[in-house]
């Protein structure tokens, strides 16, 4: 809800109310419109232009820290009208915030100030179990309407950094929307060294400035055309032009940091020690011990998360506080799992990560990196494995696919390392059909599935969200898809909370006239199969980026098909084999007697298919659809 104005102590409102005024155009007002006309001319397509994108960043000698940013944006589609809200998150235990000017331009120069009075103080409603310790500023451009002007600028002083040691500023130069300028300035103390790298920038321009007192690093970019969207495109974050920046030379100072928070958390009390002992005391393997483990945490402890300063928001509560709370977020669920198999004494870290949907880490530039934590295991025999027990349904060894192929920051060990994408054996979806034909065309199919890796997770996910009547519902409508025509005979979800057995779904239809007659040839079509591939991120027939999955994929079907004596097997498909370097798929048909044997595998073991393999790997994929499209032919059967 909102917050009391005589509460907030720390924002200061620097513009009186003016209310909307009909003036002689001031000179900056003329300039931007200027401007903004020549940047229409060179963006003539654009939905709104940034005209305007500027920031300073300033380390002050006393470790405080103030950034000043202006915006200028001019609104061309409804796309764009959401600028002309503003909305800036801040924590005032860490921060002051300062509005210095907000206003709407209109075409004709004249301009409209935000009213201070309206500006709004609240905190932001907690998303899921995320509740937030800062506040969130808004306010409203009053009159705003499409080829008008946004301008505001506001300051942030940082009077109590979470490390006073550590400054890392960055900068995007673009966006989804062009950008016509922008300019970003970092100031820092005489003889501090800024240790910075540009990324898909070759239009910055960059500038080193020594004074007396300080040192300036201006970088400046100009006509930035926004990206284009794509299916399955990389984070906007690993292909915009970018600064990333830090003070620091090596990574040793925040090893340090954040292993001295985690260490002081992970002590192995008696009561973490009996909890540990008691939940391997029947286990017949080290596997079986830290999947014991895995289990407990991921269903007893529930996700929420509560964070204020630097000492929970990244290094967690300690494990025990966790125990007796019953719950915590991802850093401390890592910490209590890590503490509880250091317990029976198996080596367990928790590591930072960024998931992979948020932008690959720029090893050059040590900062403060990760949207999340997950544990590193090292066993007896020296094998590494990553688990992470922040969900509920992972089995062992499956984690969380939007943790693979990204790297990972083991603070106690002092290393950066990479998490491997696992085999497709590693996510498989076993799909077996056990199927009968009859002499009217009709079909009896039972479906018996298994899973690895992220799709049971999901899977386990899904049903368990559902009531049963919601079960039957989207059964039926599921085996419906297969066929207007099919009838649910009936079906089980198989082990759907016992992690230490495979997921099952056994499922019974039938569907009657499911074979299509053309003339003497009865046309039979695999059921479910085509449609388990289809890949839509395939649809453009060039791309100007990676083609980024979250993680492998594996598919296996296998189909044995009985028909009636009295139909005659015309044809079956010839067997394929299909091998590229980023995936492979075969299949092959067999026929004994009456009954037709079908199986197939697909695996993609790559991650990230390159730009440059993309048609090659479209094109393979397509020969895939093509081959599993055939139908097989009978004759006979009845009329």
């Amino acid at each position: 809800g909102e917050i009391a104005r005589d509460s907030v102590r720390r924002i200061v409102f620097e513009e009186e109310e003016r209310g909307a005024k009909k003036l002689e155009i001031s000179s900056d007002v003329k300039k931007i419109l200027r401007e903004s006309e020549r940047a229409r001319k060179i963006f003539p397509n654009a939905q709104g232009i940034v005209l305007l994108d500027d920031g300073i960043n300033i380390f002050h000698k006393d470790s405080t820290r103030t950034y000043r940013y202006h915006f200028q944006g001019l609104i061309l589609s409804n796309e764009t009208m959401s600028w002309a809200r503003f909305s800036l998150y801040f924590n005032d235990e860490l921060e002051n915030v300062r509005i210095i000017m907000a206003r709407t331009i209109k075409p004709d120069g004249r301009t409209i100030e935000v009213n201070p009075r309206n500006f709004k103080i609240s905190k932001p409603r907690s998303q899921f179990v995320y509740f937030q310790q800062g506040k969130t500023l808004t306010f409203d451009f009053p009159e705003v309407s499409l080829g008008d002007i946004v301008e505001y600028i506001y300051e942030v002083h940082i009077f109590n950094p979470w490390n006073k040691a550590v400054f890392t500023p960055g900068w995007f130069f673009g966006g989804e929307q062009p950008v016509y300028y922008s300019h970003y300035k970092i100031v820092l103390p005489r003889g501090m060294k800024l240790n910075y790298k540009l990324l898909n920038a070759h239009m910055v321009k960059k500038k080193i400035t020594k004074i007396d007192t300080c040192v300036i690093y201006d970088f400046t970019a100009w006509k930035v055309e926004p990206f284009v969207k794509e299916p399955l495109m990389p984070p906007a974050v690993d292909i915009l032009p970018r600064l990333v920046s830090s003070n620091l030379e090596s990574w040793d100072y925040l090893f340090d940091w954040y292993a001295n928070f985690q260490i002081r958390r992970m002590q192995i009390t008696p009561k973490i020690k009996a909890l540990a002992d008691s939940l391997v005391k029947d286990a017949k393997s080290e596997d079986d011990s830290i999947a014991r483990i895995y289990y407990w945490v991921q269903q007893k402890i529930r996700y929420i998360s509560i964070k204020g300063g630097a000492s929970s928001g990244v290094s967690g509560h300690p494990a025990e506080v966790t125990l007796e709370n019953g719950f915590g977020d991802c850093t401390d669920k890592s910490i209590l799992f890590s503490t509880l198999l250091r317990a029976i004494g198996i080596k367990a870290y928790p590591v930072y990560i960024n998931t992979n949907d948020a932008g690959m880490l720029v090893k050059e530039i040590p900062s403060f990196y990760g949207n999340h934590a997950i544990t590193e295991i090292i066993k007896r025999d020296g094998t590494k494995l990553f688990l992470d027990a922040t969900g509920y349904y992972s089995r062992y060894p499956s984690f969380w696919s939007a943790d693979h192929g990204v790297y990972a920051i083991n603070a106690q060990l002092k290393r950066i390392e990479f998490i491997p994408v696992p085999p497709p054996e590693q996510n498989m979806r076993n799909y077996k059909y056990t199927l009968s034909i009859d002499t009217t065309g009709g079909i009896y199919v039972k479906f018996h599935s298994t899973y690895t890796g992220y799709y049971e997770t999901g899977l386990r996910y899904f049903w368990n969200s559902k009531k049963e009547e919601e079960r039957n519902v989207i059964m039926n409508s599921m085996v419906k898809r297969v066929h207007p025509n099919t009838r649910l005979i009936k079906y089980e979800l198989k082990n759907l909370n016992n992690l230490f057995e495979p997921f099952e779904m056994l499922i019974e239809y039938r569907i009657d006239n499911y074979l299509e007659r053309s003339g003497d040839l009865l046309i039979f079509k695999l059921p479910e199969i085509e449609e388990r591939y289809t890949f839509p991120e395939l649809s453009l027939e060039r791309r100007q980026y990676d083609l980024v999955y979250e993680t492998s994929q594996g598919i296996r079907n296998y189909m044995e098909i009985t028909f009636p004596i009295s139909m005659k097997l015309v044809f079956v498909p010839d067997s394929v084999n299909l091998n590229g370097k980023h995936a492979s798929y075969s299949a092959r048909f067999s026929v004994q007697g009456n009954t037709i044997n079908f199986e197939d595998t697909f695996r993609r073991w790559d991650r990230i298919i390159p730009v440059d393999d993309y048609r090659d790997y479209k094109d393979e994929i397509e020969s895939l659809q093509s081959f599993i499209k055939q139908p097989i032919l009978f004759e006979g059967g009845k009329q």
